[in-house]
């Protein structure tokens, strides 16, 4: 008797799964299609009572994201590629994805990404099928699997590119894996598209809109960045593109041409010029990735700088013109000048590291000609440091110590004729906006100063001409803006 009531239910339970399988079928194919153009490789296992919730939040007006099958797949992919969550943009755009087929209940997404494998993606709408009804993804495709359709070698990607006259600026990576490219459109935007094609893919990744003045693009030599470098006035403004995940660093360089990479793809080197002031000053400058800010290799008035190149033994390449139009090649290295192997700018834990924690501290209220309030720290020893209050970092070093060496190996206590043969082999003593040639005092690097002073009584540079017997007796690094001058 149970037994047949046992298969009395299970056959009733079967009749009513092939009613609904019916109904189900029969609503489907009144809203078109009821089949994907292509089956999915990879089946996305579904918690019904998940999707349910999720659909009643959207009908309770949360998430509307969910009603598009575009906003959906980006989702999906983008926890694919970052399953522990997704901190900032995602990382993929919309037009790396493509719908290729939409019958109004379900979806294929083609996704052109290197980022990920993923290639399709397959979506259903299974509570609702109707416009109020969520998009669920229950499937996609993995070039892992070995199914990808295509894939182009360098050659193939370089015939495919000179085939098409819409493309143009074509730029290899030094390690022949990538090429960076723009195609120009024929749309009303006014604006280009920069894609980057990696070896092996079937076609290129979109980066981003770029303005029809593009210079064009420049690789690191590591091959994991590359700068979109585009005309701004006179000058360019360039883009560093991380080549892995095309994320743009915040900070944009200006100058007046296309920056120079260090062979160790650390750092950018470029010319500027600023007419803020009123005066015309150029300068050479240094961009160490992930930085906030730029540091000054040289600093001049009334002459131009173009950085040209960059080698292996850290030579910087330039060409200086001067206000007559006169063009002069001439080298420099990115040097940060340092007594003690102290530098400006470094932060006071650095110098309590160096010099120890032995120190009378004084506190300055008023900044005077440093750009904030600062602690005086004054060594036994013979070094008195400043550190400014709010940044905590070296604004000026002074050594009257034996041991207070500078980076080119001049200390106190050197006799005059080496000293200064040492540094006017490299560098100039400048004039002062206050009238006079500065002995001893010598324009370096990230637009700092040496003063290499050879009697202390009488000031604070050396007033006189320097006798040869002369031995140096104050040693200070600062900037010329912190005594008063500008040069």
């Amino acid at each position: 008797m149970y037994k047949k009531l046992l298969i009395a239910i299970l056959v009733l339970s079967l009749l009513m799964t092939l009613t609904a399988c019916t109904k189900e079928n029969s609503e489907q194919k009144e809203n078109g299609d009821t089949n994907f153009l292509t089956e999915p490789q990879e089946i996305v296992p579904i918690e019904l009572e998940i999707v349910k919730n999720n659909q009643s939040q959207v009908d309770n007006g949360h998430s509307p994201w969910q009603l598009d099958p575009l906003q959906v797949t980006m989702t999906f992919v983008s926890l694919e590629i970052f399953p522990e969550g997704i901190n900032g943009d995602f990382p993929l755009k919309m037009d790396d994805l493509k719908l290729i087929q939409n019958t109004g209940s379900l979806a294929i997404i083609e996704v052109k990404s290197g980022k990920t494998s993923i290639k399709k993606v397959y979506l259903k709408k299974l509570i609702k099928q109707d416009d109020s009804g969520i998009w669920t993804v229950v499937g996609y495709d993995d070039n892992n699997n070995g199914t990808q359709e295509n894939s182009y070698n360098k050659d193939e990607i370089h015939e495919k590119l000179t085939a098409n006259k819409d493309i143009f600026k074509a730029n290899w990576s030094p390690d022949a894996t990538m090429v960076v490219y723009i195609e120009g459109q024929n749309d009303n935007t006014g604006l280009d598209k920069a894609y980057l094609w990696q070896v092996g893919e079937e076609s290129g990744e979109f980066v981003r809109d770029v303005s029809p003045t593009t210079h064009g693009f420049t690789w690191s030599p590591d091959s994991k960045y590359f700068l979109i470098s585009e005309k701004l006035g006179e000058g360019v403004i360039s883009s560093i593109v991380q080549a892995e995940n095309l994320i743009e660093e915040e900070f944009k360089v200006k100058s007046v041409s296309t920056p120079v990479w260090s062979p160790d793809s650390l750092y950018l080197a470029f010319g500027i010029e600023n007419h803020d002031t009123g005066e015309n000053w150029s300068a050479i400058e240094v961009y160490k990735l992930g930085e906030e800010k730029t540091q000054y290799i040289w600093r001049t008035k009334n002459v131009l700088y173009k950085v040209d190149s960059w080698d292996i033994d850290g030579n910087i390449g330039y060409t200086e013109i001067n206000s007559n139009g006169e063009h002069s090649k001439k080298t420099t290295k990115y040097i940060k000048p340092s007594i003690f192997g102290l530098h400006l700018g470094d932060h006071k834990d650095k110098v309590e590291e160096i010099l120890g924690k032995e120190y009378k501290e004084t506190y300055y209220d008023e900044a005077g000609h440093f750009p904030e309030t600062f602690y005086i720290w004054e060594y036994d020893k013979g070094f008195i440091v400043i550190i400014g209050k709010s940044t905590n970092n070296v604004l000026e070093i002074t050594t009257t110590s034996p041991d207070g060496e500078t980076n080119l190996g001049i200390k106190v206590g050197d006799k005059s004729e080496e000293a200064l043969k040492t540094y006017r082999a490299k560098y100039i003593e400048p004039e002062s906006i206050h009238g006079g040639e500065l002995l001893g005092v010598f324009k370096v690097e990230s637009g700092q100063a040496i003063i290499i002073d050879f009697n202390v009584e009488d000031g604070l540079v050396n007033p006189e001409k320097i006798g040869s017997d002369a031995k140096v007796e104050r040693i200070i690094l600062t900037y010329p803006e912190y005594l008063d001058d500008s040069f």
